[in-house]
C-alpha cells in the first residue's frame, strides 16, 4: 500500500474490522504516523488509538490459547446455554398450562 493510500482512506464509507486492521498495521509498520493518518481521514486520534489497543489485545489473546481449544470451549458453552434455554421454555409451557387449568377449574365453580 502506498503512503498516499495509507494516509487517505477517505473513500472508506464504513470502518470495518478489516479496514481498521489495515490502518493499524500501516501505522505500526511506520508507513505513516498516527497523527497524519487521523488528519488525512478526519478521524479522532483517541478512536484510532482504541483500534490499536483492541488490535494488540486481540493478537495477545489469540496467542494465549490454542484457537482450536477455544472454539471447542465456546461450542461447549453454547450447547450448555441452549440446553438451559430449552429447559426454561419447557418450564414456561408447564406453568402456562397449569395456569390455564387453574383458571378453567375456577370458572367451573
Amino acid at each position: 500500500m502506498a503512503v498516499n493510500e495509507v494516509l487517505n482512506m477517505s473513500d472508506v464509507k464504513r470502518w470495518t474490522g478489516k479496514k481498521k486492521a489495515e490502518a493499524v498495521l500501516e501505522i505500526i509498520k511506520g508507513r505513516c504516523t498516527l497523527v497524519d493518518f487521523c488528519r488525512a481521514n478526519d478521524l479522532n486520534q483517541s478512536d484510532v488509538e482504541k483500534w490499536m489497543d483492541d488490535f494488540v489485545k486481540g493478537g495477545t489473546d489469540s496467542l494465549k490459547t490454542n484457537p482450536k481449544a477455544s472454539r471447542t470451549e465456546h461450542r461447549k458453552q453454547v450447547n450448555e446455554l441452549q440446553q438451559v434455554i430449552g429447559e426454561q421454555a419447557l418450564q414456561i409451557r408447564v406453568l402456562k398450562k397449569s395456569i390455564e387449568l387453574q383458571e378453567l377449574e375456577d370458572s367451573e365453580y
